[in-house]
């Protein structure tokens, strides 16, 4: 069994119900979010997205206990249910991703970060772990997704979203703190919701064998302007726009050839070169064989 990312953008009587991922995807290529979407046993997980909740569960586990209890056994307890529970297997060792380099990752981030200031923000709502929110950005579009996590230094009482995301590199994290969509679009959404976040931390866990090497971490804090907040309505406004127009003609155009190859390559790449006859039968194909989809 495969888990299936819900992400698609969906119409609901005349109002775009759409994400930031979908969004995405519909700027990256048209063609290949029409397949995605349209085609969502196709649409699978991979390690890397399996190792990647398993580190999320693994820090909410760690910001909701008091810090006096914190501790890095209780992340890698957290971290090893989420994996068992997992469609996806992740390997004991000898994989960057695997459960090994996990532990070693929480050792080290408790070694690193056992003092800081941050605890999760709880309201009338409870904990803010894992919230999932539904924001109209107009009549004809309503925007949607889920937090991770909101914390809050409890120094100076600010609010952050916060983000962690394994890496290979950190080289280059830095600048993906902005432009980042989906940190406007969640800073958005919690000041529509009346709570006060002017920034996210973006935490970057390098993740390697550690054959070699040592756990590398870096933390980058984001702010967001309003004219900033602004900007990001009308990408969510403009992008919805197409992929509303592209339904409505039924012509999903590739977007630049670049996109083909980047990454590793599009999964779909063999599908959108055969002639079009040939395109239903291909994608039946990837079904079968359950390929994944990058995130």
């Amino acid at each position: 069994m495969t888990e299936v990312f819900k992400r698609h953008p969906r119409n609901e009587n005349g109002v775009w119900q759409i994400n930031n991922s979908s969004l995405d995807l519909i700027q990256t290529c048209q063609r290949k979010a029409q397949y995605t979407f349209q085609n969502p046993e196709i649409e699978t997980g991979s390690r890397a997205t399996a190792f990647g909740s398993a580190i999320h569960k693994a820090m909410e586990v760690y910001y909701m206990t008091p810090r006096p209890a914190r501790s890095a056994e209780l992340m890698k307890a957290a971290f090893d249910k989420a994996a068992a529970e997992s469609s996806i297997k992740l390997p004991q060792d000898g994989e960057a991703r695997s459960v090994k380099s996990g532990h070693i990752i929480l050792d080290a981030y408790h070694q690193t970060y056992g003092d800081d200031s941050f605890e999760i923000y709880a309201d009338k709502d409870g904990p803010f772990v894992e919230r999932s929110f539904s924001m109209p950005i107009s009549p004809t579009i309503t925007f949607y997704g889920q937090i991770d996590l909101v914390l809050r230094n409890t120094f100076s009482g600010n609010l952050y979203v916060f983000d962690h995301k394994t890496t290979s590199s950190l080289s280059g994290f830095a600048d993906r703190v902005s432009p980042n969509h989906q940190i406007t679009g969640y800073i958005w959404a919690l000041r529509q919701q009346g709570i006060d976040v002017r920034s996210a931390i973006l935490q970057g866990m390098k993740v390697t064998k550690f054959a070699r090497s040592v756990p590398e971490f870096m933390r980058v804090e984001a702010w967001r302007t309003d004219e900033q907040i602004e900007e990001w309505l009308e990408w969510v406004q403009f992008t919805t726009g197409v992929w509303s127009a592209a339904n409505e003609s039924k012509v999903f155009p590739m977007n630049g050839s670049k996109n083909c190859t980047l990454y590793g390559g599009c999964k779909f790449k063999d599908v959108c070169t055969a002639p079009r006859h040939m395109r239903s039968d291909l994608l039946a194909m990837l079904a079968n064989t359950g390929m994944e989809i990058e995130e």
